[in-house]
């Protein structure tokens, strides 16, 4: 199969397109490193001819609001385009899990605006939110930071990593189109406080990790299980814990 992988030289673009070669797919990257911009749409009808399935795991860089929303959004519309015309016949875009639920964060109404354009697009998608990457929790230590200490919101999440979500994937790229929202997490909820504790303590940071009910999820308010998915949710295998001993190796 021909699958375009747009941010395929990103945090979850590399495994995923790395991956999928391994499975025997042809793999067209879409990134500015390979000469693609999704944004203005420039060689995408080139290097778009023949794909049959286009998988979306770009991240805005930006840190202004508009210029997040503009990204997601023009990046979407013009991989849509491109896809009615070359016959694309699956769409698949990756989001977050309780996006819709905080919209108090910039980067979180971008995702769900972006998911309106995909359902509109006119071509077989499938969303796929996913829980926060091990990856991204290994830098909240820095994020949340006040004060020396670390001030996490009050709430639970299920994380995963990366490896598992390209796995995860991969596999729904080949399958039929959900025309709908599908979610995927990690094996194991526990309190935001408590992965980013077990990651700061793994990696010898003795400062302290409080959990408060002030603070806020970069700028949204959560609810208990804002962050966590559905019984109905697709789980990877890696433990946290499993991941900690392995990134050590």
């Amino acid at each position: 199969m021909r699958i375009l992988v747009a941010g395929s030289s990103g945090r979850t673009g590399t495994p995923l397109s790395r991956l999928l070669a391994t499975q025997g797919h042809t793999v067209v990257a879409a990134a500015r490193s390979s000469g693609v911009d999704v944004t203005s749409g420039d060689a995408l009808e080139r290097v778009m001819a023949g794909v049959q399935v286009v998988i979306d795991v770009t991240s805005a860089s930006s840190r202004d609001p508009q210029e997040i929303s503009r990204f997601f959004e023009t990046s979407s519309r013009a991989l849509l385009a491109a896809g009615r015309r070359v016959g694309v016949t699956h769409h698949v875009m990756l989001s977050v899990v309780g996006a819709d639920h905080m919209t108090g964060s910039a980067y979180m109404r971008a995702k769900i605006a972006q998911e309106r354009v995909v359902t509109d697009g006119g071509v077989p998608y499938t969303i796929v939110r996913a829980t926060q990457f091990f990856e991204f929790i290994a830098q909240f230590g820095d994020l949340f930071e006040s004060g020396g200490e670390v001030r996490l919101p009050a709430a639970r999440m299920q994380p995963i990593a990366v490896a598992d979500v390209s796995a995860a994937l991969a596999t729904i790229v080949v399958g039929r189109p959900a025309n709908g929202i599908v979610e995927l997490g990690g094996p194991r909820v526990m309190t935001i406080r408590d992965a980013v504790a077990r990651v700061l303590s793994a990696r010898g940071d003795e400062r302290a990790v409080i959990a408060s009910e002030a603070v806020s999820y970069f700028g949204a308010s959560l609810q208990e299980d804002t962050l966590v998915p559905g019984p109905k949710s697709l789980r990877g295998g890696l433990d946290l814990d499993e991941w900690l001993t392995e990134s050590e190796e």
